[in-house]
């Protein structure tokens, strides 16, 4: 499908990671597993199936050969941790993350414009509909300082796995924040944003499709809110539940049918933009995966009539979770800039963010969140003079 042959393949891979294909996937299958072992009463059967082993008996090799324990040591071992409450019909998940971990800034940012039927906010937890390879899902999160539990419900358990990769990837569970942090304080201007918020984290995504029509319908020149507009379209053309989850009653719809009818339920200002990239979505024209290349996925996206440079931009750092991209042109980043001391005008701040390497997509964050909190509080985030 790529082009190259398995064997091309391998020594690309193992050259910028450091192993092949094969050994990635196991050791993600591995991963899954001892958190499913540790962190659940699953039987052993199904954490097999959920982790993605062919047989149990590579299962057992494989944990075996990873931890040096077998599985059933292994859950014997965790049986007097803490674990996270199970629900009835629900599998829980203890998703580890590095500290500090900034949990309520991004449940402000996902409670910014939650979609009714799709999303639900509450002051510690975050939930929502997936759409799977086996079927639709449903996935609760709730918020600690070292971890999310993560509560999934599902219509094929063999599933887990890409609910996990989804969510670890929606809230950059794997990011390292003392490096990002240390890089970050080192400028004294920066520096108060960072104490301020440590262990910031880049919002990514879940679904390409719903995070690149979001931005075109959230940002359309309308006197209607961003929710509101994206609660039309989901009312209209999204998909229902057969089995409701409390708040959570519909799918996003799919780019087949957005390129079908839903765009008729877009502000006309963005109908074009959304019913061409959907039917480009839908083709395979317009590839939306963390397989893509930065460069070209921006260009393509560009390449739209009614997709800016900034949009284009904001649409590839999150889809890609790319942590070395400064939006010197976004105007909150400019605002952020502005309260902090530092250089507001574009071409000013991309210089100085060059110190920001390589974790400048986390200093816009910052400077966003500083442009947000300084409305309230216009003294607190201010660097001393």
């Amino acid at each position: 499908m790529l082009g190259y042959s398995e064997r091309h393949l391998t020594r690309v891979v193992t050259s910028e990671l450091g192993a092949g294909p094969l050994a990635l996937s196991t050791m993600r299958c591995a991963y899954l597993a001892r958190s499913l072992i540790e962190t659940t009463t699953l039987p052993m059967q199904d954490v097999r199936i959920a982790a993605g082993f062919n047989s149990l008996r590579q299962f057992n090799d494989v944990i075996r050969s990873v931890y040096a324990r077998s599985p059933t040591w292994m859950r014997r071992a965790a049986r007097d941790r803490p674990r996270p409450p199970e629900v009835w019909g629900r599998i829980t998940v203890r998703l580890r993350t590095r500290t500090p971990f900034d949990g309520q800034g991004l449940l402000h940012d996902l409670g910014a414009c939650a979609v009714d039927g799709v999303e639900w906010v509450g002051p510690t937890q975050y939930a929502r509909t997936l759409r799977l390879p086996g079927g639709p899902a449903t996935v609760r999160l709730r918020f600690e300082a070292d971890h999310v539990d993560c509560a999934v419900r599902l219509h094929d358990l063999a599933d887990l796995g890409a609910a996990v990769a989804r969510m670890r990837a929606l809230l950059d569970l794997d990011a390292d924040p003392d490096a990002v942090d240390h890089v970050l304080r080192a400028d004294p201007r920066l520096a108060p944003a960072v104490t301020a918020n440590p262990g910031i984290r880049l919002l990514g995504s879940t679904d390409g499709t719903e995070t690149l029509v979001r931005a075109l319908v959230e940002h359309s020149d309308t006197t209607s809110s961003p929710q509101e507009k994206m609660n039309r379209l989901v009312s209209a053309a999204g998909e229902k539940l057969s089995e409701p989850d409390g708040e959570l009653t519909m799918l996003f719809p799919t780019a087949t049918v957005i390129s079908r009818h839903g765009w008729n339920f877009v502000p006309p200002s963005v109908q074009r933009t959304v019913r061409a990239v959907c039917v480009d979505i839908a083709s395979g024209d317009l590839p939306l995966h963390v397989g893509v290349d930065h460069s070209a996925l921006y260009a393509q996206l560009h390449s739209y009539p009614g997709i800016s440079p900034r949009m284009a931009e904001h649409v590839t750092v999150r889809l890609l979770g790319d942590p070395d991209r400064l939006r010197a042109d976004d105007p909150e980043a400019r605002a952020g800039a502005k309260v902090l001391g530092l250089p507001a005008k574009i071409n000013d701040l991309a210089r100085h963010g060059e110190g920001w390497r390589p974790w400048r997509s986390h200093a816009h964050a910052h400077l966003v969140r500083t442009s947000h909190t300084s409305k309230f509080h216009p003294d607190t985030t201010k660097a001393p003079r």
